[in-house]
């Protein structure tokens, strides 16, 4: 998910077309507009699965 359209609702849309063990992924985590997405996409959806972020900017997560 590109950090530009990276919202909650965007989060939700696309989250459900990803498979079991597949990767959930975007970029813009240095931004605080896509951490606060994410925050409270994961915790609306209680995700547990702990985030990874790469270069300080990418982002991701296998999903169960």
């Amino acid at each position: 998910i590109d950090e530009h359209s990276c919202t909650e609702e965007t989060l939700k849309k696309y989250y459900d077309l990803v498979p079991s063990n597949g990767i959930f992924c975007g970029n813009g985590h240095e931004t605080n507009k896509v951490k606060e997405a994410l925050t409270s996409f994961r915790r609306s959806s209680k995700i547990g699965t702990p985030i990874q972020v790469a270069n300080r900017s990418v982002w991701f997560w296998y999903k169960r």
